[in-house]
């Protein structure tokens, strides 16, 4: 197999969780780079309940990007308890140890359209944007998305007044494109 040195490709890092394996991610990384197919760009999709450790942190700055000129990004999806039902999984902690490293980034919400929901967004949105201020870093963009794993769910009227609730909140919305892409089917 012929491998093009520094193709114009991404690589994903997805769930599970993929920050609890931030080791491998650095070894698969140095592995490509060292069969010449480093992409140049990396997302890690994650739910930020792991924080970044040094190690990582120490491969995104010094080789990932800065030797190697690449970009790193990272899509956040913190839980919200209104939409999930999981009790403080929205650690600022954790989120600013991400916008720490030399990344892009944004933190993407999933949500039910509730009023509770709504109103737990705009209190995390403000406690996030009251941290980042105070350590002077910049808020990564926050994206809405609507509850829903199936095409279906997607079709839903709900997800319309989620759309437009959110445009009326100032966030930025998303569909569940592999929904649509991949239908029902699990593990895709």
């Amino acid at each position: 197999i012929h491998h093009t040195t520094n193709q114009d490709t991404q690589l994903a890092f997805t769930g599970g969780e993929p920050m609890m394996y931030q080791k491998a991610m650095i070894e698969i990384v140095r592995e490509l780079k060292r069969r010449g197919n480093c992409p140049r760009t990396i997302t890690v999709e994650t739910n930020t309940t792991k924080p970044v450790s040094a190690e990582l942190k120490t491969f995104i700055e010094d080789e990932y990007c800065a030797e190697w000129g690449h970009r790193w990004h990272w899509a956040m999806s913190p839980k919200l308890f209104n939409t999930s039902g999981e009790n403080d999984a929205v650690n600022v902690d954790v989120i600013k140890s991400y916008a720490k490293t030399p990344s892009s980034s944004i933190i993407k919400f999933v949500v039910n359209g509730s009023e509770d929901s709504f109103a737990e967004l705009d209190h995390v949105r403000y406690v996030l944007n009251e941290e980042f201020k105070a350590e002077g870093l910049s808020l990564p963009e926050l994206w809405l998305m609507p509850v829903g794993a199936t095409k279906d769910s997607q079709e839903h009227s709900s997800v319309a007044e989620i759309a437009m609730l959110g445009m009326k909140h100032g966030y930025n919305i998303a569909t569940r494109n592999h929904c649509y892409v991949f239908g029902n089917v699990i593990g895709k």
